[in-house]
């Protein structure tokens, strides 16, 4: 049985694995105010596996940091 598993990244910094849910916006703001710079709200990405599991895939999504 494969299991796929979705990753939701800033660029450069790195991701977890799981999904985007409900607490993405609170993870990003709670990163956000421990950073001595502003995060972008152009840079994110929700990586997915391909089908055959063997490398990702990125496909941009809105920022979380946007209310």
């Amino acid at each position: 049985m494969t299991v796929y598993q979705e990753v939701v990244t800033y660029d450069g910094l790195p991701a977890s694995a799981g999904g985007a849910d409900d607490r993405s916006h609170d993870a990003a703001a709670h990163v956000q105010k421990h950073l001595p710079f502003r995060m972008s709200t152009k840079h994110w990405r929700r990586w997915s596996a391909t089908k055959d599991g063997q490398s990702y895939r990125a496909s941009k999504i809105a920022s979380p940091l946007v209310s």
